[in-house]
């Protein structure tokens, strides 16, 4: 547990310094999206980020007693771009890996991202995201989802692709949703 205390300590105080540049581009080497049924391409755009009112929007959050602050939580990763872009990215590479067919351009997908953490009392990453899925003008689709992803104690991940598994989890939970994927179906084909 030590280890992990002063790996973390190094990392926070490095961030501080300097902001990370994330990788947007980059691919996912690690299990893929398992789907049920197909899902048409669509559009994902217009992902907001509403962290606590200390936290940038080129700052995740920290969890855990050893940083806290009276609310539970302090100010973790700083990136050079902002979260919103961060997150939107990795779930556009998952929705890239698991869409099989055209969307008849009608479809969007939205994400209302209220918190991007990381835990330093387990490694544990954390994205939580509303999703919403529009055709048209109308909000057609509209769910809550908590992506986790518990890394191991001492599972190193590579900072600059950090939030692909837990933005993965939350889509893998998205597409496992009976009505999501009628929906898509019925109206975005």
């Amino acid at each position: 547990m030590k280890k992990v205390m002063i790996i973390t300590s190094i990392l926070l105080s490095g961030c501080a310094a300097q902001p990370i540049q994330y990788d947007l581009a980059g691919n996912y080497a690690g299990n893929p999206i398992n789907i049920n049924k197909n899902i048409p391409e669509i559009s994902i755009n217009n992902f907001t980020y509403e962290p606590h009112r200390n936290i940038s929007q080129y700052a995740t959050s920290g969890f855990g007693c050893v940083l806290c602050q009276s609310d539970g939580s302090w100010k973790g990763f700083v990136f050079q771009q902002p979260v919103k872009d961060i997150i939107q990215a990795e779930a556009e590479l998952a929705f890239k890996e698991i869409a099989a067919g055209k969307s008849n351009g009608t479809c969007e997908l939205n994400g209302q991202i209220h918190a991007v953490g990381w835990n330093s009392n387990n490694s544990d990453t954390t994205v939580d995201i509303t999703y919403i899925l529009k055709i048209g003008e109308s909000a057609e689709y509209v769910k809550r989802i908590k992506g986790l992803y518990d890394g191991g104690i001492f599972e190193m991940q590579k900072i600059e692709k950090i939030w692909a598994k837990p933005t993965r989890a939350s889509v893998q939970e998205l597409v496992w949703d009976k009505n999501f994927v009628e929906l898509l179906h019925k109206k975005c084909t």
